[in-house]
């Protein structure tokens, strides 16, 4: 099983039939096709078998719109007691 630069295990999955590699290939062996191999992130199971693979993340998601909101920033409050501001102030003056 080979691993990314964060350490992360990775296994190779045709995109077409599912077929597994544990390495980057052109082409598939199952369905001839070409360029269809694509990088999975793999995930073990509670047993720890580095053969066992039960779960696969191709690192694609669906888009989520986000709406903000205005905020009166001025009107922001902390729970910040001054006493610890003061101990602040004084270490780095």
């Amino acid at each position: 099983m080979v691993k990314n630069d964060y350490g992360q295990n990775l296994a190779y999955q045709c995109d077409s039939c599912s077929r597994r590699y544990p390495k980057w290939q052109g082409k598939c062996d199952g369905c001839n096709e070409w360029n269809t191999i694509i990088e999975k992130m793999v995930y073990s199971n509670d047993l720890g078998s580095k053969n066992d693979w039960i779960k696969y993340d191709d690192f694609s998601s669906d888009l989520i719109h986000l709406d903000s909101e205005d905020y009166d920033y001025d009107s922001i409050r902390f729970d910040i007691k001054w006493s610890r501001i003061y101990t602040i102030y004084k270490i780095f003056s």
